[in-house]
C-alpha cells in the first residue's frame, strides 16, 4: 500500500499551525469491529479485531484493560498518541462503546479510524476511505448513529469476498476462514490471498480505467490532520508486504541502494562522481588549486555508471569519502538523490531510511547525515547502522569478528551482541583500490600501459578486420584517465590474481607460467608473478616497497600490519571471555573477499600465529552477491523486522530533540 504525500508545498499560516497542534493533542482512536467470545474468534466478521491485535503487537500496546465496554489499550504510533479498542458489545451495538470513548476523550470524529470487514471486496483487498456511509454493515450503522449521523471519519474496509453459491451471507461472515486462506505469514490470518499475494490497498479516489482500478494516493494523505510520522508506521503495519524502508550503503567503491526485505540492492553504481567546473572551462580557475571547491558554485555533477562512462571535456572524477568518512556532503547529497529519485524512483518523504555507516564515523558526521535526511529529503524516520553490525546480522550472528576488505580500506571489527567494540577496531588503508593501483604500477614498470577506453576506437578496415585508431581529446582530465584505467585494472585483478598459499617469494614465483589477458584495445598482455604478489600485500604490506611508483606509500608501509596480525591484535583488545568465540566466528566480507584462496590463507596464517586453544574458523559466503553486498543485505534484514520498528529515529523526535538525539537512538 503506497501512501503518498499529497500536501501542498505552500507555507502554513500561524493559525493553521496552532489548530493542528491543538488537534495533535487529541489521541487517535483505532477501532476494530467484531464479536466477542471464543465462538467468533478467527471468523470473517472479526477481521477488525485481528487488525487491532496486529497493530497492538507491532507497537507494544497492551490490550488487557476492559473499559468503555471494550478491550482497551493506550500507546503511541510514532509520536502520535493512540487508543486501540475492540468493542465487546457484539457487532450490531458497536456504537455504544465507540461513542462513549469519543465523548469521554473529546476525540474529533475525523480522528477515529474504524476497521471493518467487507463482503463486496475481494479477499485480502484493503480499501481506505476518508468518509462514507455504512454500506449495509450493521456495526458501521451503529457507530454512525452514535456519531449523530456524522459520517466524516476514515474507515478501513478489509475484503473477505462473497459467499460461495447460495450460501447465506450471515453464515458466511460468521464462519472461519478456509485453511488455505488462513495461512499465516505477516499480521492477521487473512493478510495473504490464495495466490500468496499481499493485501492490495486501494483508496478508490479515482475511477477505474480499462477495467483496472488505477492506483491512487492513499486517503490518509487527504486527511490533513493525519500526522506523517503516524502514516508511515501504520502503513507498514497494515501492509508489510508492500511497504519497505529504503536501505543505502555508501561505500568507498560503490553505492548500493534498494528496498528492505529484498535479497539484493536494486541500484549499484560508483560512489565517485564526475564534476565540471564552469570556471575551469572559461580558463579562470586552476583545476589543481586546493582552495577551489569543485562541487560548489557553477560545478555540474554527473552521477552513475552511465554518466561516468561518457567522457566529457574538463570532467574531474571526485570522491566524497576519505578513509571511509565523508569529506564532501554536496557530493553525498547528489549520490543519495540519484539513488532515490533516478534509480529507485521513490519519494523519500514516504519511506523510512536506513543508512549504513563506517565504525569511524564521528558524531558530527552522524548529525550531518540526520540533518540532510530530515531537512532536505523529509524522511519520516531514519536509522544509522554500523557496517560491521549489519554484516554480522546478514550471517545470522549477533557476535562475530568482521573482517571487511572493501574498496578503500580493510577493517577488523569485533561485534558483541549487536554492538561494535570500538576500542578493538583495527583499520588498514590497504583495500581493493590500493591493490588495483599496485597492479597498475607494477605493469607499467614492465612496460605495459593500460589505455583508457576514451583514448581509442576500433574501426573496421576490412570485413572482420578491426584496427585500433588513436583519439586525441586534449581536455580529458588526468583524474578521468586514471578512473578509466582503474576500471580495467580492477577487472585484470579479479580475473587473474589469487592469494598465494604461503608468503610471496620472488625467487619461487619468478618462473611461474604467464596468464594472458586481452585489454579493451586488443592488446594481449601476460601477467606472471604479479598474480600472486599483489594479493599478498594484504598479508605483507612491505611488498609495496618493491613496486615502482609506489614510493609515497612505501614510507609508511612498515607501520601497517598484515591481515592476520590485525585480526589477532583486535581480538586481544577484547575481553578474555569472548576471545575464543571471536576466533571461531571470523566473517570475511567486502569486494576483496572474492579474491581466490583468501579465506584459506587467512585460516592458515591464523592457525600458526594464534593461541593453541583457539579454534580458528573463517566464514565467507559462497555467493558472490552476498560477499559484495553483505552490509546492504544486513540492513535489508534489519529494517524489515517487525521488532525493529520501535528503533527508528522519527522526524518528530528530530524536530523536538535535534540532530544530536541520533547518538541515543542509533548507538
Amino acid at each position: 500500500m503506497t501512501i503518498q504525500n499529497c500536501s501542498s508545498s505552500a507555507s502554513i499560516s500561524t493559525s493553521d499551525s496552532k489548530e493542528k497542534k491543538k488537534e495533535a493533542a487529541s489521541p487517535w482512536l483505532i477501532v476494530g469491529l467484531g464479536n466477542p467470545g471464543k465462538k467468533y474468534a478467527a471468523t470473517r466478521h472479526n477481521v477488525g479485531f485481528e487488525m487491532v491485535d496486529t497493530i497492538a503487537e507491532a507497537e507494544g500496546i497492551s490490550m488487557t484493560t476492559v473499559s468503555f465496554k471494550a478491550l482497551f489499550g493506550k500507546g503511541f504510533i510514532g509520536d502520535v498518541p493512540v487508543i486501540l479498542a475492540k468493542p465487546q458489545t457484539f457487532m450490531n451495538l458497536s456504537g455504544e462503546s465507540v461513542g462513549t470513548i469519543v465523548s469521554y476523550y473529546k476525540i474529533p470524529v475525523k480522528q477515529v479510524l474504524v476497521i471493518v470487514d467487507d463482503l463486496d471486496l475481494p479477499f485480502a483487498k484493503l480499501r481506505l476511505l476518508p468518509k462514507g456511509g455504512h454500506g449495509g454493515h450493521n456495526g458501521m450503522k451503529s457507530v454512525i448513529n452514535h456519531f449523530k449521523g456524522n459520517t466524516g471519519f476514515p474507515r478501513l474496509r478489509i475484503g473477505i469476498g462473497r459467499p460461495p453459491g447460495k450460501m447465506d451471507p450471515v453464515a458466511f461472515v460468521l464462519h472461519t476462514f478456509t485453511k488455505q486462506k488462513g495461512k499465516r505469514t505477516h499480521g492477521p490470518c487473512w493478510i495473504v490471498s490464495d495466490r500468496s499475494e499481499g493485501p492490495k490497498a486501494n483508496c478508490d479516489m479515482k475511477p477505474a480505467i480499462n477495467g483496472n482500478t488505477k492506483r491512487s494516493p492513499c486517503s490518509f494523505c487527504t486527511l490533513e490532520s493525519f500526522p506523517s510520522s503516524f502514516r508511515w508506521k501504520l502503513e507498514f503495519i497494515l501492509s508489510p508486504n508492500e511497504v519497505s524502508a529504503i536501505v543505502i550503503d555508501l561505500g568507498s567503491h560503490t553505492c548500493k541502494a534498494g528496498y528492505a526485505g529484498e535479497d539484493a540492492p536494486k541500484a549499484v553504481f560508483p560512489s565517485v562522481v564526475g564534476a565540471i567546473d564552469q570556471m575551469d572551462i572559461d580558463g579562470t580557475a586552476d583545476i589543481n588549486d586546493e582552495n577551489s571547491d569543485k562541487t560548489k558554485g557553477k560545478c555540474k555533477l554527473y552521477v552513475g555508471s552511465q554518466s561516468l562512462g561518457y567522457r566529457r571535456d574538463h570532467m574531474e572524477v571526485l570522491s566524497p569519502l576519505k578513509n571511509g568518512v565523508v569529506v564532501d556532503w554536496n557530493i553525498v547529497d547528489n549520490i543519495w538523490d540519484h539513488a532515490l529519485r533516478e534509480c529507485l524512483l521513490v519519494d523519500p518523504k514516504e519511506r523510512p531510511m536506513l543508512l549504513a555507516e563506517p565504525c569511524s564515523n564521528t558524531q558530527e558526521q552522524r548529525e550531518r547525515a540526520a540533518e540532510l535526511m530530515f531537512e532536505k529529503y523529509k524522511v519520516p524516520a531514519l536509522f544509522l547502522a554500523k557496517n560491521a553490525v549489519l554484516t554480522s546480522f546478514a550471517s545470522g550472528r549477533a557476535t562475530s569478528l568482521v573482517v571487511d576488505s572493501g574498496g578503500g580500506s580493510t577493517t577488523v571489527v569485533p561485534v558483541l551482541d549487536g554492538y561494535v567494540l570500538q576500542k578493538a577496531v583495527i583499520a588498514s588503508p590497504i583495500g581493493g583500490e590500493f591493490l588495483t593501483d599496485c597492479l597498475m604500477k607494477s605493469l607499467e614498470g614492465k612496460g605495459i600501459t593500460i589505455r583508457p577506453r576514451c583514448s581509442f576506437k576500433k574501426k573496421e578496415i576490412h570485413p572482420g578486420n578491426l584496427q585500433t585508431v588513436d583519439l586525441d581529446f586534449p581536455h580529458t582530465t588526468e583524474s578521468y584517465k586514471l578512473y578509466s584505467q582503474r576500471v580495467i585494472a580492477s577487472d585484470i585483478k579479479e580475473c587473474v590474481c589469487r592469494t598465494p598459499d604461503s608468503p610471496y617469494d620472488e625467487r619461487v614465483y619468478s618462473n611461474i607460467p604467464m596468464t594472458p589477458y586481452e585489454l579493451p584495445d586488443g592488446q594481449i598482455i601476460e601477467v606472471g608473478s604479479d598474480r600472486f604478489k599483489i594479493p599478498d600485500i594484504l598479508f605483507n604490506p612491505l611488498l609495496v616497497q618493491t613496486i615502482p611508483g609506489m614510493e609515497s606509500f612505501a614510507e609508511i608501509a612498515p607501520s601497517i600490519r598484515g591481515l592476520p596480525k590485525m585480526i589477532i591484535e583486535s581480538i586481544n583488545k577484547c575481553d578474555v571471555d569472548i576471545r575464543r568465540e571471536l576466533f571461531s566466528t571470523i566473517l570475511l566480507t567486502g569486494g576483496t573477499a572474492s579474491m581466490h584462496q583468501l579465506k584459506e590463507r587467512i585460516e592458515k596464517d591464523l592457525l600458526e600465529e594464534s593461541p593453541q586453544a583457539a579454534r580458528v574458523k573463517v566464514f565467507v559466503s559462497g555467493n558472490a552477491t552476498e560477499r559484495r553486498f553483505s552490509v546492504w543485505i544486513g540492513g535489508s534484514i534489519l529494517a524489515s523486522l517487525g521488532s525493529f520498528q520501535q528503533m527508528w529515529f522519527s522526524k518528530s523526535e528530530y524536530e523536538e530533540q535535534g540532530a544530536s538525539y541520533i547518538q541515543r537512538k542509533c548507538p
